[in-house]
């Protein structure tokens, strides 16, 4: 009976599985505010139909992963550790909606996207909205209305959002320049994977409309990022020629890319009332000084000094604003003081502001499982190069938007769009990782045993191997040097 379980083929997704996380992708990088009468999103009802019916493969995934069970546990727990944390501060207290949500995602994308074909269309479809969102974006910043209308309408920006129109930094569709700066770190690394996996120049090119709308975009967190994922990105997966190719390519667009901007800042004029009107990354590159750095280096300083003085649950607004404009316990606020004080602009920072001590155990728990997801797809990807270069290519696209994570307030917990879609799509390619053959017994590889492993191994294989793999020396066999 056990034999007959472990030849059971994997779940292959349902067209209407894969229709609903193609809907559910879009629907949220192109937001549809409430409609009248509803008084909700229409994107809620996407999540809501996507729930039901993928929740018995949802369970059966959770299950038989428990990986995957510890990653979801860990990301409610800190939702509930941050509302209990508004609670006690006498904050409007709120449901963790928005993280039940992103929960639904990461499991859909975790599903239906192990799937070799479907993880690379999905890639595809990231590139194609990131391509869509800064041409769109560029249409505001050079000509303001009626594009920059048609933004606000949808982002309700009356209520929510900054106003984003002529001359300001480039945004998205789905939220400010700063929120826009994930993508626009992450999707590049996307491009020369492309690149990588199927040689076309199409995907360099890709990657020099994405750089175009990270110079306009203006976050050098995110430039930072990239350029050093994307390096990291040629060093592992690249033979040296590629790499030459690749850099030199970039290179020149990058030459390209500048002058193109310098001629659409030098002809453009700012729109009055316009929000995020700092200049392109070159003059803000420009205008960086010391002063400023250590300004926000002294924001995070101080964030984590108010976490050690209320580990428990976190200080309060007053007390973190008390604390990071370095005043005594006692001493009095002045009325605008609470309100004007900057978060920390360190992600990780703000973790434990928003949950005590406990919010940062919940977080390195969290990123070590990722971790470990990492090294044993690394480990299974030994022999299949391209599905290697898939897997390095998804890892430093998230490592590049959890890098900008430490200059900006957004991240995985926040949780920020772009980081959890690839957060989930990390975890499907692990999942496939362990459909893979197992080259060497290690303990933990051993306890992964989800339901992948079990469908695709060969028990006659696994029967007649010793306990350790090993060389003609008797020695155990390395795997590759992981990423990160």
């Amino acid at each position: 009976m056990a034999a007959n379980r472990a030849m059971t083929a994997p779940w292959a997704p349902s067209r209407t599985a894969r229709r609903l996380l193609v809907a559910l992708i879009i629907i949220q990088f192109f937001p549809i505010p409430p409609l009248p009468g509803l008084g909700f999103a229409p994107e809620n009802v996407f999540f809501l139909i996507t729930g039901l019916y993928m929740l018995r493969r949802f369970v059966q995934m959770l299950g038989k992963d428990s990986r995957v069970m510890q990653l979801t546990v860990l990301f409610l727990v800190y939702a509930l550790l941050r509302m209990f944390h508004n609670l006690v501060h006498s904050v409007s207290p709120f449901l963790p909606f928005e993280h039940f949500r992103i929960v639904i995602f990461i499991l859909a994308l975790a599903q239906i996207c192990a799937d070799d074909i479907m993880l690379r269309k999905v890639i595809k479809l990231l590139l194609v909205i990131a391509a869509i969102q800064i041409v769109f974006g560029l249409l505001i910043y050079v000509f303001g209305s009626p594009f920059a209308d048609i933004r606000n309408w949808m982002l309700r920006v009356n209520v929510y959002e900054a106003f984003i129109s002529k001359g300001s930094q480039l945004a998205g569709l789905y939220g400010p320049p700063h929120i826009f700066s994930y993508m626009l770190a992450a999707v590049p690394v996307l491009s020369v994977t492309m690149y990588l996996l199927e040689r076309r120049l199409v995907w360099l090119g890709w990657m020099l409309l994405m750089l175009l709308g990270l110079f306009i975009n203006a976050e050098r967190a995110a430039m930072a990022a990239l350029t050093v994922c994307t390096l990291l990105l040629v060093w592992k997966t690249s033979r040296a020629l590629s790499s030459v190719l690749i850099v030199g390519v970039v290179g020149l667009g990058l030459v390209g890319v500048q002058q193109v901007v310098g001629y659409l800042s030098a002809s453009n004029e700012q729109q009055l009332g316009s929000a995020y009107a700092h200049g392109t990354l070159t003059e803000r590159l420009g205008e960086t000084s010391v002063e400023e750095v250590i300004s926000r280096i002294g924001y995070s300083l101080g964030g984590v000094s108010s976490v050690m003085k209320h580990p428990l649950l976190g200080p309060s607004k007053a007390d973190y604003a008390r604390e990071a404009l370095g005043k005594d316990s006692g001493e009095l606020l002045a009325g605008g003081e609470v309100k004007e004080t900057l978060a920390s602009h360190n992600h990780y920072v703000n973790i434990g502001v928003n949950a005590g001590v406990l919010g940062w155990v919940v977080a390195v728990w969290f990123f070590a499982i990722l971790r470990r997801m990492h090294r044993i797809s690394v480990e299974r990807y030994r022999r299949n190069r391209p599905a290697y270069i898939r897997h390095c290519g998804i890892t430093l696209a998230l490592l590049a938007a959890l890098m900008n994570a430490f200059f900006h307030n957004s991240g995985v917990f926040s949780p920020d769009l772009m980081t959890c879609l690839l957060i989930g799509l990390l975890i499907a390619d692990y999942r496939l990782a362990l459909r893979e053959p197992q080259l060497r017994d290690t303990a933990d590889e051993g306890e992964a045993g989800g339901e992948e492993e079990g469908a695709n191994s060969n028990p006659r294989r696994s029967a007649s191997r010793g306990p350790a793999m090993a060389d003609q020396s008797g020695k155990r066999r390395l795997a590759p040097r992981p990423v990160g």
